[in-house]
């Protein structure tokens, strides 16, 4: 068998390597949206190097008062590969926000994102959230760019909980200054019940069939206690402990599987 490769003739028994360059498809970094008509908007994309087209289009500039009011399909090519997105102009926006979260319902040591997206809000919209407070008079933040919070499971009491959010936007032509949304998170109970104590821990609802391991921290995080709990146990001597607050750490000592965390709280 024989191959000619530009002039190159290569016969069997020869050894030949072949590169094949890999080229990125262009990604625009925008996403399609509705745009005041006063807008001006700096166009980007990955990789660089293309060149845009599309009505209203200048360079890698759209100006929506050039493009007019509608829908208008704006395209980036690169290496003869292209990518659309669409910008509807209109005089009027009212701004709305998305929130999603990773999980409908959490256990102790779940991980929680709530997620917040412009839905109509602007290129730089500013979010602020809440939990279990719909008039935000005790915000979890103060308004960022970060449209992300994260939580754990044991800082929610049992049962169901709101995570509210607001979106300040920064359109131009919105028919509103915030936009507001909430999503639902239910803590599920862990069947584990920790008597008000002084001396000692009385625990209820653990497996009698498999040893535990107990931990207590101070609320800033510094372990000060750890105890093998042997199956059937359910009473820790904890008289050393100062009055004050406590984390109740319960992992199963075979998996380390955290089972539990319970706030505490040391009477005199």
């Amino acid at each position: 068998m024989t191959i000619t490769a530009e002039g190159i003739e290569f016969t069997s028994g020869d050894i030949f390597t072949i590169v094949v360059d890999y080229i990125d498809k262009p990604q625009i970094n925008h996403k399609s949206q509705k745009v005041c008509l006063e807008s001006t908007i700096s166009l980007s994309a990955t990789p660089a190097g293309g060149s845009w087209s599309g009505k209203g289009v200048t360079g890698s500039t759209f100006n929506a008062s050039l493009a007019g009011l509608g829908e208008h399909t704006i395209t980036y090519t690169l290496n003869n590969m292209s990518e659309n997105i669409i910008f509807t102009v209109e005089n009027e926006i009212e701004p709305s926000v998305s929130l999603t979260s990773n999980i409908p319902e959490s256990d102790e040591w779940d991980a929680i994102i709530i997620e917040a997206q412009s839905v109509t809000g602007g290129e730089d919209p500013l979010f602020q959230f809440a939990l279990d407070d719909p008039d935000f008079e005790y915000p979890l933040d103060v308004f960022s760019s970060n449209n992300i919070l994260r939580l754990a499971g044991y800082q929610l009491e049992e049962g169901n909980h709101t995570i509210y959010v607001r979106m300040k936007t920064s359109l131009p032509c919105a028919t509103k200054e915030i936009a507001t949304n909430q999503i639902n998170i239910n803590k599920t109970p862990t069947g584990i019940i920790v008597s008000p104590f002084d001396k000692e821990i009385n625990l209820t609802g653990l497996d009698n069939d498999k040893d535990y391991i107990i931990n207590i921290f101070t609320t800033n995080g510094k372990l000060i206690f750890s105890n093998n709990c042997s199956a059937g146990q359910n009473k820790i001597d904890v008289a050393h402990l100062n009055t004050g607050i406590y984390l109740l750490q319960i992992s199963e000592k075979e998996s380390r599987k955290k089972v539990a965390v319970i706030q505490l709280v040391k009477h005199q």
